[in-house]
């Protein structure tokens, strides 16, 4: 049956005479979203078939409106509330800080809720500052998704990689593929766009998932075209997006995450090493290889008082093997073409070590640019993803034995 609102009686029982299908089915009590027109004040009852009530645990929050739109940070104790806020508000609207005090004391813990009115602005804000350091006396902050009230603590990871960067969109049967994919891929960071077809004609059923490599990217995604939609309608049926559901939700049909067609990978492997050719043109016309300093670690000097975690982001560090030996230097200013590199390490005595990026996508660009390329005058270098490393963190260089 259905839970007696407030002030709705005489509807309420009009309700429970209509829907005794829904007898096995306990509801929460209903939340009236207007008033009949010509009934002032509150409590002016709806009509039967108007009354909308919510099932147990679908009620949303407002501290969780929208979705994933708020952050769980540890932080040093000695921040305050305003220079939180003030650090965050660079990455979208802040609509709220609530630090968690010391039930005894009343002092601040170091942990707080930080909310934004877009869950964009969270992902982008968590991106940039997930393991930042705010101040110099301060070590490195943590920013996870914060946990909705009453949900399982894996409903912040739907089994993507990272969270909540695939999504499901339907659209017009007829809409060309190239239009789909100009139409995601104008936000940037776009790994693939999979339009589902049937399988005995080739037509487009007018579903598709997309793709991206960052969670904020494919959030503002999603709002803006939504937003888009709702002010201009695409004729004959808008763009309708929302996060794909996870691998593991009932119905759900999933598409390979494996590499594109063949011809788009040859397309993109022909234009990896052209882009590395053209690089180590530059490198060796700019690069002069300075004599063996014998250092076998180098650390980039804007992360000089962090610790690096070579298992985050994952993916992030990539092996690599010479032919023959180059100075560690020459590698940073050749790895340090493929994003921003946060180490390199050379075994003692061996020819490989490790380079570590502060994102997977570097890693993966420097692997496939790199890999069976010839890195300098005879020397060949082999490159590839490194595997997770079991203790995780690299201590700094001034502090090893």
């Amino acid at each position: 049956g259905f839970v007696e609102a407030p002030c709705q009686k005489a509807c309420t029982r009009a309700a429970n005479s209509r829907h005794t299908q829904n007898t096995d089915q306990t509801f929460q009590i209903m939340r009236v979203r207007g008033m009949m027109p010509g009934m002032p004040g509150v409590g002016a009852p709806f009509p039967p078939h108007m009354i909308i009530a919510e099932p147990l645990g679908q009620v949303t929050s407002p501290d969780d409106d929208p979705p994933h739109s708020r952050l769980f940070v540890s932080c040093p104790a000695h921040y305050t509330k305003d220079f939180i806020q003030q650090q965050f508000s660079h990455y979208g609207n802040v609509q709220s800080v609530k630090i968690i005090t010391d039930k005894t004391t009343r002092e601040f813990k170091g942990s707080c809720f930080v909310k934004f009115d877009k869950a964009s602005s969270a992902a982008t804000a968590k991106e940039n500052l997930d393991g930042a350091q705010l101040d110099p006396e301060g070590g490195p902050i943590k920013v996870s998704y914060a946990v909705p009230r009453g949900a399982p603590r894996t409903t912040t990871d739907d089994g993507d990689f990272p969270p909540r960067s695939r999504l499901f969109a339907t659209f017009l049967k007829t809409t060309p593929e190239e239009v789909v994919t100009q139409r995601f891929g104008q936000f940037g960071d776009l790994e693939y766009v999979k339009v589902l077809t049937l399988p005995r004609t080739g037509e487009g059923r007018g579903i598709a998932y997309v793709k991206y490599s960052k969670t904020s990217t494919a959030m503002r995604a999603m709002e803006d075209i939504t937003e888009q939609e709702q002010l201009s309608p695409t004729p004959g049926q808008p763009f309708r997006v929302k996060i794909a559901e996870p691998a593991h939700a009932s119905g759900t049909i999933r598409p390979p995450t494996a590499p594109p067609p063949i011809q788009q990978i040859h397309q993109m492997q022909q234009m990896q090493q052209l882009q590395h050719m053209q690089l180590l043109a530059q490198a060796q016309h700019h690069i002069h290889q300075p004599a063996q300093s014998g250092l076998h670690m180098w650390k980039n000097p804007a992360i000089a008082n962090q610790r690096i975690d070579n298992n985050h982001p994952p993916g992030s560090r990539v092996w690599l093997s010479l032919s023959k030996k180059l100075p560690i230097e020459y590698l940073q200013q050749l790895f340090s073409r493929y994003g921003f590199l946060e180490s390199i390490y050379l075994m003692k005595g061996r020819n490989c070590g490790y380079a570590k990026y502060n994102s997977a996508a570097f890693a993966a660009s420097a692997a496939a640019a790199l890999n069976m390329m010839e890195v300098s005058d005879g020397v060949i270098a082999k490159v590839a993803i490194a595997n997770p490393q079991i203790e995780g963190v690299t201590v700094p260089a001034n502090k090893r034995q």
